[in-house]
């Protein structure tokens, strides 16, 4: 097995690295701070041929396959994870329609896709539809008397959906089939009934935006079908394959980068007259973060390199993932220990790049439950809302003497001492009943003890809670006295 990069490969990862010093670094923090796609950087990937890795040079692409895309990913990573991770989920777009497009859709969406420097998006993912595509409710149901599809849903966590240009949505056309009627259709930005929903507003990965796709009869073209009726989730669930290593190739060229990071910073850093570099037990911690994310990147690129074979690599992709995500927090981690409270600090890059490693250890499990669990939220302030608007729950009478109470209180937040004047702003009335024996009858001698009501009667609210019959006995008075 060769180990080695090809000389074109070589040459490639050399421009990576090239423009991510002098390109994406630059910008990398102000993207961050202000939630801005990389609009600009974008546009000059395509210039040079990045978004059009993995597609065939006859289309606008640059060729290649899975390696070279792991090679410029993961050296994009380490000056700037959004931009890294805007290009891997991009290039899913136009390598799906390589794959399965037919030679008119290859020549239509293609060059739009590379050298055109138009955004892909790949539209799985809805609000109880995660790792769960059976549970899918986005439908496209075709009109024979227009040969058009009829698109009607809610996709969400699209990266790059509000950007987008050209997007591969799936979606059910037979819908009494489940996951056997989903289809991958492609739909183009601007299309009459496609609207974007919420960007999210993201811990990490902030210059990536992600967004809801909204569907609501958007017509789309039948020639707009990706492969075959049914194909959908087949389709799906390949291009998901090729999604892992992507996440890989980000994951470790981060830990990479954070690591270059340390090394600096130890070597800058003088404490007890000499540099922290050489106290053996940082040293343990960088070996440590060397040799994990060594073997992480070779684990990348030999799931890359069975992809580009046409071996099997489901289970590897899979692996790759994992490991290289885990071992970046790993190793972003022990980067932040090192750098002490400076790694802490927003001024450094290794805060930024801390936060936008979370979306690797992010699976897709937990996404699709957090994404359920949101469902399950609305439903339950849907419900309510309903509750009240139809009087189920207090009268807007009783609510708006609660709250000219309390209004009327927030006057006297500093009471030292309680007054007749105080007493009567807040109280309406005391009402004392009569003084009772245990049997219910009259008090008639001062010596006997009895029960006696006191009910209280606030201002606009009236009575709170009726005051409990109260037992008094005479000889307790006479101690108090």
């Amino acid at each position: 097995m060769n180990f080695e990069l090809t000389k074109e490969q070589t040459l490639l990862k050399k421009a990576a690295q090239q423009f991510a010093e002098n390109i994406l670094e630059p910008s990398a923090a102000e993207l961050d701070e202000t939630h801005t796609f990389p609009v600009e950087n974008f546009k000059l990937m395509a210039r040079y041929g990045f978004t059009g890795i993995g597609v065939p040079k006859e289309y606008g692409g640059v060729g290649g396959g899975m390696t070279e895309e792991v090679i410029a990913v993961s050296e994009f990573a380490k000056k700037c994870m959004a931009s890294a991770a805007t290009l891997s989920i991009h290039l899913i777009a136009p390598q799906t329609i390589a794959k399965y497009g037919t030679e008119a859709q290859k020549q239509k969406y293609l060059p739009r896709l590379t050298k055109g420097g138009e955004l892909g998006a790949f539209a799985l993912t809805e609000p109880g539809a995660g790792s769960d595509a059976a549970k899918a409710q986005t439908a496209a149901i075709l009109d024979p008397a227009t040969n058009e599809y009829v698109l009607n849903g809610t996709k969400c966590f699209i990266s790059g959906g509000s950007r987008a240009g050209v997007l591969v949505v799936f979606a059910l056309t037979n819908p009494a089939a489940g996951l056997k009627g989903m289809s991958a259709i492609i739909v183009e930005a601007g299309t009459p009934g496609f609207t974007v929903g919420k960007v999210e507003n993201k811990m990490g990965l902030r210059g990536s935006e992600t967004a809801e796709l909204i569907f609501e009869n958007c017509r789309v073209p039948a020639e707009n079908l990706l492969g075959k009726e049914g194909q959908g989730f087949k389709i799906a669930m390949q291009a998901l394959d090729g999604a892992r290593i992507g996440v890989g190739a980000q994951s470790i060229g981060l830990a990479e980068g954070a690591l270059e990071l340390t090394v600096k910073y130890m070597h800058e850093r003088v404490q007890f007259g000499k540099p922290i570099a050489t106290l053996q037990g940082l040293q343990w911690y960088v070996a440590d973060m060397a040799t994990k994310t060594e073997a992480a990147k070779w684990l990348t690129y030999y799931a890359a390199s069975l992809d580009d074979s046409g071996k099997p690599f489901s289970k590897e992709a899979a692996m790759c993932k994992l490991n290289a995500s885990e071992n970046a927090r790993f190793v972003t981690n022990l980067a932040l220990q090192i750098h002490g409270g400076y790694g802490y600090m927003h001024d450094y890059p290794l805060e930024r790049m801390y936060r936008d490693n979370a979306s690797g250890i992010l699976s897709d499990e937990q996404l699709e439950s957090m994404a359920r669990k949101l469902s399950d939220e609305m439903k339950e302030l849907n419900r309510r809302s309903a509750e009240l608007k139809s009087g189920r729950l207090e009268s807007d009478k009783v609510r708006d003497a609660y709250t000219e109470f309390f209004e009327l209180a927030k006057k006297y937040t500093h009471i030292e001492k309680l007054d007749r004047d105080i007493l009567h702003t807040f109280i309406e009335r005391i009402e004392i009943g009569p003084k009772l024996l245990p049997e219910g009858k009259r008090v008639t001698s001062h010596k006997q003890s009895y029960r006696q009501s006191i009910k209280i009667f606030y201002r606009f609210i009236g009575e709170i809670d009726e005051s409990p019959e109260r037992e008094v006995d005479t000889k307790e008075l006479s101690k108090g006295a």
